[in-house]
């Protein structure tokens, strides 16, 4: 048994025997991914300054490179999703607001989800 504490946080437990060098590619693959989700949280955290600042379209700028980072990012569909019903995007906002719902909807996030739906109903409403 192979056991390695990560700089996340987390412990890596391989339980088979594994070549030292597919050992050390999991671990950089993990950390990886470990950095990609905190840049896309300071993208998210980037957005939201410029959305208060009125600086919608940087908003959305960086709220798109939180996706590119992290696909599954509900908050930052979430958060496209307000910044461009805000500029007159109804039509991408309704898709945003539906991505937002089942990504919420698939991480246990139940009151998001459901603002997500009332955003949704009230864009197909004004689309």
């Amino acid at each position: 048994m192979f056991s390695l504490d990560l700089t996340n946080g987390q412990r890596l437990i391989l339980l088979t025997p594994t070549p030292i060098r597919a050992k050390l590619k999991i671990i950089k693959l993990m950390n990886q991914e470990q950095i990609s989700e905190n840049r896309a949280k300071e993208y998210l955290d980037l957005g939201m300054n410029k959305y208060f600042g009125k600086d919608y379209q940087g908003a959305i700028e960086d709220f798109n490179q939180a996706l590119n980072l992290n696909p599954d990012d509900a908050d930052a569909y979430g958060n496209l999703c307000v910044v461009r019903y805000r500029i007159g995007e109804k039509r991408q906002a309704l898709e945003d607001s539906k991505r937002a719902a089942v990504l919420y909807l698939k991480q246990g996030k139940i009151k998001q989800h459901q603002y997500a739906l009332q955003m949704q109903n009230n864009l197909a409403l004004s689309v």
